[in-house]
């Protein structure tokens, strides 16, 4: 089983996973027939169809079309956390991560910001621009 939760998917083989439903989401669940994907989500946070379409594609889906523009699934994925939890605009958040993509370093960069944040990435930043 592979949960989506945001941006970020788990699978059951690396992590454990437990959903817990209430009664309706049972019912809409048992009366899914062949589909194979159910979303939840707060009626504020996805206000048109199209939004809906883009969250509940799955891990492949959209890591294909990401390859397909020469990005890699980390480079996305990086990029993406970098915008919604920094004070960076996405496309200062693409610079970045391009910054530590060019020095290698884009998995360190990623380890540290998921761990200590972002004002030690930019310490990072600091310390491998100087060597």
């Amino acid at each position: 089983m592979i949960v989506k939760i945001g941006n970020k998917f788990t699978d059951s083989k690396d992590e454990p996973i437990m959903i817990i439903l209430s009664n309706e989401e049972k019912v809409l669940i048992a009366s899914m027939g062949e589909q194979t994907k159910f979303c939840s989500y707060a009626l504020n946070e996805i206000d048109s169809a199209d939004k809906m379409r883009e969250f509940m594609k799955d891990e492949e889906e959209v890591k294909e079309g990401y390859f397909q523009n020469g990005v890699s699934w980390l480079e996305y994925e990086f990029t993406k956390i970098l915008a919604m939890n920094s004070p960076l605009y996405p496309e200062e958040a693409k610079e970045l991560v391009e910054f530590f993509k060019s020095k290698n370093k884009l998995s360190i960069a990623k380890a540290i910001f998921d761990e200590r944040g972002y004002s030690d990435l930019l310490a990072y930043k600091m310390i491998i621009s100087k060597a």
